[in-house]
């Protein structure tokens, strides 16, 4: 492959597992793989002297890319990233042209020509990547949908359009988690998706006597058939109608009370990381100081016990409300708690990059936060507890109720989580 022109250097996203605080790495992982190159953390556009143009049939305001990866030196990519409007079965039968200035070929993809015109009338590119050629120089090409969480697109086939959780109108959404890295083979060898769509079931608040462990979901057509039993004790539980992931929430009353019991920042495994002999990027007494001063801030939040939220918080809610609190930013609070370095903070946020600094670029590229629903938390025995829940979801999407127990973790290592 010929040597490609680099252009400006730009982080277009985040390492792939904090993009992932909805506790999973994009997709469920591979059982026993391991990746023979480290996850991409950086982006870089290239050159693209072969190709003039890449359109995408029936779709507006799509972005193309040409980029090559830091963990990665051999590979450059095409990368078509779709509106958070677009439909799943879009991105599975993609249609697109591309205009270049010399010859294309693909062992993989039919494509009709006029003139330098190229028309690919289908091309499933959900969470599948292609290699393109031009006149000797190679591109993988891959695609994805804008990540967010929306209403179900209109035109989304194989998805319920209308459920109730107890007999109460549910929300319906969808939510897309979508790695900046689309194709890298970094995904292949670890088996997992740069595109995970997860359908959501909520803002639902239900009497406190009802029956959690056998809550009763129908949806459209409200028939006999079409109903479920979903054990809500937690107050989020996975169910898959027709092959469709849903992730259904619901509240139990109109107050959320979160306590030290069941609201954690847990740092047990950054303390045994820094006790040990291994090397961070920061150095380990800036760690220490940020290390602390969560601690502090945490005790000061709860100092005066617990704090009570409305129905439909979600786990991000309660987090923003502690860091605004960190930063002396609360109705409750003017002192500064936090002063190694900026938070994830926002009304947008649905992950956690960092928090007072903390993040997987101040340790190693395999730490980061992570956050766990377990009602046991997640150390366990002077170890990490591989057995506790992991909630496929992102924490902005994820509703707490009044038996929600959530532990936030930072992992130094999150591939052994997974094995």
């Amino acid at each position: 492959m010929k040597a490609f022109k680099k252009l400006n250097q730009s982080v277009l996203g985040i390492m792939l597992v904090l993009a992932m605080t909805a506790s999973m790495l994009i997709a469920a992982p591979a059982k026993e793989a391991k990746a023979a190159t480290a996850a991409p953390t950086v982006a870089t556009d290239v050159a693209h002297d072969e190709i003039t143009d890449v359109t995408v049939a029936n779709v507006t305001d799509e972005t193309v890319s040409y980029q090559m990866d830091d963990n990665d030196d051999d590979d450059a990519f095409i990368r078509i990233l779709l509106p958070k409007t677009a439909t799943v079965d879009t991105l599975k039968n993609l249609k697109f042209t591309i205009t270049t200035n010399t010859a294309l070929t693909c062992d993989s993809l039919v494509f009709s020509k006029s003139g330098n015109t190229y028309t690919c009338n289908s091309a499933d590119l959900y969470n599948k990547s292609y290699t393109l050629s031009f006149g000797g120089v190679d591109y993988i090409l891959a695609a994805g949908i804008e990540g967010g969480k929306t209403s179900v697109p209109a035109g989304e086939t194989g998805v319920i359009t209308g459920a109730r959780l107890g007999g109460v109108a549910a929300t319906m959404a969808r939510d897309v988690i979508q790695s900046d890295f689309m194709g890298n083979p970094y995904f292949g060898e670890m088996g997992y998706d740069w595109t995970s769509v997860t359908y959501l079931i909520s803002d639902v608040t239900l009497p406190n006597d009802t029956n959690r462990a056998a809550v009763v979901l129908s949806y459209s057509p409200y028939k006999k058939a079409n109903q479920v039993t979903v054990d809500l004790t937690s107050g989020q539980k996975e169910v898959t109608i027709n092959g469709a992931t849903y992730q259904v929430t619901a509240s139990f009353g109109d107050v959320i009370v979160v306590s030290k019991d069941n609201y954690y920042i847990d740092l047990h495994e950054l303390a045994k990381y820094l006790s040990s002999e291994e090397e961070t990027v920061a150095s380990k007494e800036d760690l220490l100081h940020m290390f602390q001063q969560i601690q502090i801030a945490q005790n000061e939040y709860f100092a005066n016990g617990a704090r009570t939220f409305s129905a439909g918080t979600t786990v991000m809610d309660v987090m923003q409300d502690f860091l605004n609190f960190a930063y002396g930013e609360h109705k409750d609070n003017t002192v500064k708690y936090f002063t190694m370095g900026d938070s994830s903070r926002g009304a947008d946020v649905s992950y956690i990059d960092y928090i007072n600094g903390l993040s997987y670029r101040q340790v190693n590229r395999y730490a980061g936060w992570m956050y766990s629903d377990d009602p046991n938390g997640v150390w366990k025995d002077g170890a990490f507890n591989k057995g506790c829940s992991m909630p496929n979801v992102m924490s902005n999407a994820y509703t707490m109720t009044k038996d929600t127990k959530i532990t936030w973790f930072y992992t130094t290592n999150y591939m052994a989580i997974y094995q």
